[in-house]
């Protein structure tokens, strides 16, 4: 787990079919320079059914994600998505997990510390 990873920007209603070049110029149109992201500076972009994403990295590293049911993600989990990236992997599915320990720890202890088990 990186916790150093930060998402610095949000791009929503993107055309995923962009590269590099073209992240990059939806970026600049927010003032957002892409190219000079600091390491673990993270930006994110989401298509229209909010349901791929594509994260721009430092060093010109761009990873994509679809989720699998094509669902609309979660909002809660993107949040933790830079927490659980590592060089082969967005870990989306463990960010929504953590997401709903996270959710109902108070609520629902005992859920919580089966889910936070099943989790390590």
């Amino acid at each position: 787990m990186r916790a150093s990873n930060k998402v610095v920007g949000w791009f929503f209603d993107t055309d995923l079919r962009n590269g590099h070049e073209g992240l990059a110029k939806v970026a600049s149109k927010e003032k957002y320079d892409v190219e000079n992201l600091k390491c673990g500076q993270l930006v994110l972009f989401l298509n229209r059914k909010l349901n791929a994403m594509k994260i721009y990295t430092a060093a010109y590293g761009v990873l994509h994600h679809k989720n699998k049911e094509g669902r609309p993600y979660n909002f809660y989990a993107l949040q933790l998505v830079p927490q659980f990236m590592n060089g082969a992997s967005i870990g989306y599915d463990q960010a929504l997990k953590a997401a709903v320990v996270k959710h109902f720890a108070k609520a629902y202890p005992d859920l919580s510390r089966r889910l936070s088990e099943e989790r390590a």
